[in-house]
């Protein structure tokens, strides 16, 4: 039936879909960061920082993951809980590593730090599953 301002109803529920549609097939933009330090071959620091983008992130999509991810279980757990794999992911896309060794009486010293610095990611959760996307 058609209203007295004409079809307003239709047309705004079609935007209200629109924007829900939008809002819920968007992936969401994330910032992420990944160091850790090694002394004489052993892991001693280990930080892997997550947050959400303020400001929207600019860039081309490049290279992505995805990992499976269970019921109520945020992000950075799942992404902790297929460590190896998002390490080498990260590999892929460039780290930085610093070392030092030394050699003092006879014993020697080693220390080595790996880091992906913070960079922009896109983040998809579909269907039990999280896409992630790097934005170049």
């Amino acid at each position: 039936m058609r209203s007295f301002y004409g079809d307003c109803s239709y047309s705004f529920s079609i935007k209200l879909l629109i924007l829900f549609l939008s809002s819920v097939l968007c992936a969401d933009e994330y910032l992420i960061s990944y160091r850790y330090l090694v002394h004489d071959t052993i892991v001693t620091q280990q930080e892997f920082l997550i947050s959400h983008a303020m400001t929207s992130c600019s860039g081309i999509p490049e290279k992505s993951i995805i990992f499976t991810s269970h019921k109520n279980e945020s992000i950075k757990q799942t992404i902790l809980r297929h460590h190896e794999e998002f390490i080498e992911y990260l590999e892929k896309l460039g780290i930085y590593i610093r070392s030092q060794s030394q050699t003092t009486q006879m014993q020697y010293n080693s220390f080595i730090e790996i880091t992906f610095k913070t960079h922009c990611f896109q983040i998809e959760n579909k269907n039990n599953s999280i896409h992630i996307t790097y934005l170049k």
